[in-house]
């Protein structure tokens, strides 16, 4: 469907305000009180089954409001179990939720909808198989075999091939560990696809997708900056001791920092950068809340890998 008005008020409006959006949100007024009540069972709901059910209703209005054209200028903040990230043109939106289900490991919903640059509307259903997914760092994969997770942020590139999507997103993951992921987004004529092999570890390793894994009592900084240079600032992550390398819910940052920075093509790695951040980081940080759980005894000084 032809949507040029619409792609045209898209592109001269930078970010979706609620001004801009009062009109739309008044023609849709009941859905978005129902996506808010269901959401917050989502979250809240004590009992799987609960969550559940809130999550198949809370789909299912979701989509339906998705599927106009009109939508893109939907203003879900309201929905608060709902995260929402878009391009500085507006021209696409990424909406991403979880729901954690009876064994406290997490599955995610999305959606995406795209503008294109000839004003056609698509909305795109994310479907979360990363349960399945083996060796996710090295795979393009689509809209139907996803590798789920909750967007936060994201940049837009070109690296001289096509215009590409870099989001950045956390995934719970389970009670031992979470995960933190860079993911490249593209579209490829109709088809939506996720990876590409532009993150350069070095000259011989090149990633489709970053995945960095931690404890799950531990928080990591990942971060996009777009200025003055296009970068993700991200905390180096190290076992607490070195006879637990490779066994990730004993890593934690060690307050020192890493980074990819873009370089027209790639985004390459830059090990131990001075940042800018005023980024405050205490001993605390590296407490566990429930040590009985993880039965360690060293996870206060993160071990550094010479």
């Amino acid at each position: 469907m032809k949507i040029q008005l619409i792609f045209l008020f898209i592109l001269l409006t930078p970010f979706l305000g609620i001004g801009q959006t009062g009109i739309i949100n008044l023609q849709h007024e009941a859905d978005l009180n129902l996506l808010t009540i269901e959401g917050q069972k989502i979250i809240n709901s004590t009992l799987f089954q609960d969550r559940k059910q809130a999550n198949e209703l809370f789909k299912e209005t979701l989509k339906a409001l998705l599927i106009e054209d009109d939508s893109i200028l939907l203003d879900f903040r309201r929905a608060s179990n709902i995260i929402s990230v878009n391009t500085e043109n507006n021209s696409v939106r990424v909406l991403t939720w979880a729901l954690l289900d009876a064994n406290n490991t997490y599955n995610y919903f999305g959606f995406i909808q795209h503008v294109s640059t000839e004003g056609d509307y698509q909305l795109i259903e994310l479907v979360d198989k990363s349960a399945y997914i083996e060796n996710p760092e090295r795979q393009t994969l689509t809209a139907n075999n996803w590798y789920g997770c909750l967007y936060y942020d994201l940049i837009s590139i070109n690296n001289g091939l096509g215009d590409i999507i870099t989001l950045v997103g956390w995934d719970g993951n389970n009670s031992m560990s979470h995960k933190k992921i860079i993911e490249n987004l593209y579209f490829d004529k109709d088809t939506t696809r996720f990876g590409l092999p532009i993150i350069r570890e070095n000259k011989n390793t090149y990633l489709y997708r970053k995945i960095f894994e931690f404890s799950g009592e531990l928080k990591m900084t990942l971060d996009i900056q777009n200025s003055p240079s296009k970068r993700i600032v991200y905390d180096h992550l190290t076992p607490s001791n070195p006879s637990l390398k490779g066994v990730y819910e004993y890593y934690g940052p060690d307050l020192s920092f890493d980074a990819y920075e873009w370089g027209e093509r790639y985004w390459d790695y830059v090990s131990d950068i001075d940042i800018d951040q005023h980024l405050s980081k205490k001993s605390k940080d590296f407490e566990v809340k429930d040590r009985d759980k993880i039965q360690s005894k060293n996870l206060f000084t993160p071990y550094k890998d010479q």
